[in-house]
């Protein structure tokens, strides 16, 4: 499942929050326009990894976002940071695949998405699973400029002001780029030890990777709004595989992936 798996992946690089300063690129408009964009996506899941409540010594006390905050504490940030900012600046294919989720187009392809019971029963499946996946979208929605998510029931932003060059091929580099700074060793190291110690991580990780969790997957996988949104975003240069990738590397979930869903 390319697009519900993407979200781990969007967690870690949008869902920053208000935990990380924007490196200084100086004080001409690109900065500005850099921050912009930046904003967007921080709002887009703005809360979501930032700790509630502070800091605990007692396991029981702490939230799967908090659990969720400590793989993106492993990442050499400033690095991280700026090795995105290069290829939102300067890679046109990264502009032009960004660009397309605030286009009608887009927002038409997910609505239609969103309005399956297929997704809105894997929706309610990961709330209670201990995911905020609502408010993920929910903000989601507001960043890209939709009108606000109804969820299910449960009983020119990219303009450079030095021009596009090319960084590497895409979001495919893009998140290869971002992929190998990410200390795996480390990530699997804290993965195991919150599987054995953090009832909220491993019992979020074990609804997740579920029998269920596999059923859901597939039955929105095989519907054809959803197939259309997929390959429509692939053709706009959204590379949900390249992004899959990354979230294993920063938490390796073995997350079920239908055999249809590649």
């Amino acid at each position: 499942m390319k697009l519900i798996l993407a979200l781990f992946a969007a967690l870690a690089i949008i869902g920053l929050g208000q935990t990380y300063k924007l490196p200084d690129l100086g004080e001409d408009s690109l900065h500005e326009d850099v921050q912009k964009i930046l904003d967007l996506y921080r709002q887009s899941v703005s809360g979501i990894g930032v700790p509630k409540t502070p800091q605990s010594n007692f396991v029981f006390e702490r939230s799967l976002e908090e659990e969720m905050l400590d793989f993106m504490n492993l990442l050499p940030m400033e690095e991280f940071l700026q090795t995105l900012l290069e290829y939102i600046t300067k890679d046109q294919k990264v502009q032009e695949a960004l660009e397309y989720v605030f286009t009608p187009e887009f927002h038409d392809l997910l609505r239609s998405v969103e309005a399956l019971k297929e997704f809105q029963n894997l929706v309610i499946y990961l709330e209670k699973s201990g995911l905020p996946v609502i408010e993920i979208i929910q903000k989601f929605h507001e960043a890209i400029g939709m009108e606000k998510y109804v969820p299910p029931k449960i009983d020119d932003t990219f303009e450079s002001q030095i021009g596009v060059q090319k960084v590497g091929d895409g979001m495919g580099a893009m998140f290869k780029d971002l992929g190998d700074l990410v200390p795996t060793k480390k990530t699997q190291a804290l993965y195991d030890e919150k599987m054995k110690t953090r009832n909220a991580f491993s019992d979020f990780v074990k609804v997740v990777t579920s029998a269920e969790m596999e059923k859901l997957l597939y039955n929105l996988a095989t519907q054809p709004n959803y197939q259309k949104l997929v390959s429509t975003c692939l053709e706009h240069g959204l590379d949900f595989k390249a992004m899959r990738e990354f979230s294993k590397k920063l938490i390796p979930i073995p997350i079920p992936i239908p055999s249809e869903d590649s």
